[in-house]
């Protein structure tokens, strides 16, 4: 990162320049940073309140949160759907994270797979003619 920091600052200045852009709304506002830093917010909210005090259902519930919260931070945002375990969709719809509302993306649960087909069948209905050719051109 240094060696993007203009040659005319100097010094010190240097890692000053870096450490103000981390600082940064710029920053914060970087989808993947600011979905990761909202999860693990809410999740210690909600660890907090008492959500999780059985050991044992807490890391049944929550094996591979870390995994999942990297996952939907680095994609989702980018995407039209996505498809996630109940916990983690339970986590991205609190208020604090909001996922579907900041970013446009559906979510779906495994527990909810008549809404994705739904979704799924909309889509396919509300294709154009042009949309169909070009995609049978494509997989053909």
């Amino acid at each position: 990162m240094l060696q993007l920091v203009p040659a005319s600052v100097e010094g010190p200045n240097r890692i000053q320049r870096c450490i103000e852009f981390f600082g940064s709304e710029h920053f914060a506002d970087v989808p993947n940073e600011w979905i990761s830093a909202h999860l693990f917010a809410t999740l210690r909210d909600t660890v907090k309140r008492g959500s999780y005090s059985d050991r044992d259902h807490a890391k049944k519930r929550l094996s591979g949160i870390f995994d999942d919260i990297a996952h939907v931070s680095m994609y989702a945002p980018y995407c039209d759907a996505f498809v996630m375990d109940t916990p983690m969709a339970e986590l991205v719809r609190q208020p604090t994270v909001a996922l579907e509302q900041r970013y446009g993306v559906k979510v779906f649960s495994l527990r909810k797979w008549d809404a994705l087909f739904t979704w799924l069948n909309e889509l396919e209905a509300g294709m154009t003619s042009e949309h169909k050719a070009a995609l049978s051109a494509v997989y053909l």
